[in-house]
């Protein structure tokens, strides 16, 4: 299934969820259906409500060709859903994003295993995390953190889409690994794709990882490595993030996310 959340535009204010199906929005109460509407009649919403955390995971490879896996909080609450305009700070002259798949957690735990951490899954969704580089190089150069250069926001969305409807994309062996074709665009001009990204981290690895310091929260969001792309001011597009540019990012199959600079 592909959740989501939405306002109708002829009555703005009352948030309505359901779920989409064949091009159609299907408003529910919990149980059953209560409406049918058209995608020119809703304005989609982020597919949760503010998340209670946000971890976005690195992933540190070893000479031994090993790894390690690693997290950093970023604040849930500045993340915008489909065709949402975040603004950007006064202080940063540009902003680069990072494209990343998301997981959705069900209920809460502690100490998960890898076996156990499927049972925790309510779907996934796009993650477009806005970032200044210029900033976050300046840190690594000083040694400082590089977190509030990383913490400018994004967008989440445009779906919540369960497990069963990936099945196609899994990766043999693990449940919660997946195949993703993807594409970004600003401004219509490609900046990035992507035909056989494999993500060689699981969403089990991450579930494990978050739950063995501190319990994982129904709602919490937690997100994959960054899936490569080159910084945009070395692409085609020429330069960095200003206000007034769309961004435009294709995961199949979890949909098209778009989000503005403002």
């Amino acid at each position: 299934m592909k959740l989501c959340r939405f306002e109708l535009r002829s009555q703005p204010g009352p948030i309505r969820s359901g779920l989409v199906y064949d091009s159609r929005y299907y408003e529910t109460d919990g149980e059953r259906a209560i409406g049918i509407h058209e995608p020119g009649a809703v304005t989609l919403l982020p597919p949760i409500g503010v998340a209670p955390s946000l971890r976005l995971f690195d992933v540190a490879w070893q000479v031994n060709g090993g790894y390690s896996i690693s997290f950093d909080y970023l604040n849930p609450s500045a993340y915008a859903g489909p065709a949402a305009t975040v603004e950007m700070p006064e202080s940063t002259t540009g902003m680069d994003f990072e494209i990343r798949v998301a997981g959705v957690v069900h209920e809460g735990g502690r100490s998960i295993t890898h076996d156990e951490a499927p049972s925790f899954i309510l779907g996934y969704g796009i993650l477009v995390s806005l970032f200044d580089p210029e900033a976050v190089e300046t840190a690594r150069v000083e040694n400082r953190a590089t977190t509030p250069a990383r913490d400018l926001g994004g967008f989440f969305g445009p779906f919540l889409v369960t497990p069963d409807e990936l099945s196609e994309s899994v990766m043999e062996g693990d449940p919660t690994r997946f195949r993703w074709t993807v594409e970004a665009h600003v401004n219509g001009e490609n900046v990035m794709e992507d035909s056989a990204h494999e993500d060689h981290v699981s969403f089990s690895d991450l579930i494990h990882v978050a739950s063995a310091t501190t319990a994982v929260n129904p709602s919490d969001l937690l997100a994959w490595p960054a899936i490569r792309k080159p910084r945009l001011d070395s692409t085609a597009f020429g330069r960095l993030l200003a206000p007034e540019d769309e961004i435009r990012v294709t995961i199949e199959p979890l949909g098209t996310l778009v989000g503005r600079i403002g």
